[in-house]
């Protein structure tokens, strides 16, 4: 393999995972090339990386991108897709403050400048400021429930149907 075969790769990983989506896609029915059998029914639910950055700061490992669960159904012959933000409180923080605040496991947060010198030296000893809530790396079910699961002590549940985030399970106390 030589160089350029090298930076080929990398420009086609560039164009896979270092893209921002800004807007959720509602569901849409894709085009079909071919006949898929109308018995295949059934849902494939993926979760993986959203923003590679908000506003000028950007992530600095794959799986501190705030999460975006993907949809792909197939009913009837026809497929269709939809996908949305995993609404972690690491997704609400980083949104409000238009830069990366909480900090992921290759990504540094900046603290608030308007905490007070003490207040942000403390804040780095809550382990709640430690850990980070986003799940960007895999879907588990458990039962009848779907979760969206990382490299943390979180799991948040979410509907299926709807891909609206549920409830965050915190797995140790």
């Amino acid at each position: 393999m030589n160089d350029s075969d090298d930076e080929r790769k990398c420009e086609i990983m560039k164009m896979i995972y270092l893209r921002n989506c800004n807007v959720e896609c509602p569901k849409m029915k894709a085009t079909v090339k071919g006949i898929i059998p109308t018995w295949i029914n059934g849902s494939l639910i993926r979760n993986g990386p959203g923003l590679y950055k908000i506003a000028n700061d950007e992530y600095q490992h794959l799986f501190d991108y705030p999460s975006l669960i993907h949809k792909f159904s197939i009913q009837n012959g026809e497929i269709f897709y939809e996908n949305k933000f995993l609404k972690s409180a690491a997704y609400f923080r980083n949104k409000e403050m238009q830069r990366i605040v909480v900090t992921e496991f290759g990504t540094k947060g900046i603290p608030d400048p308007c905490k007070s010198l003490l207040s942000r030296f403390m804040s780095r000893f809550s382990v709640d400021n430690m850990v980070s809530d986003n799940v960007a790396i895999n879907i588990i079910n458990i039962g009848d429930d779907v979760y969206a699961a990382g490299d943390t002590v979180y799991l948040t549940k979410i509907d299926p149907k709807n891909l609206n985030t549920i409830e965050r399970n915190k797995l140790v106390s």
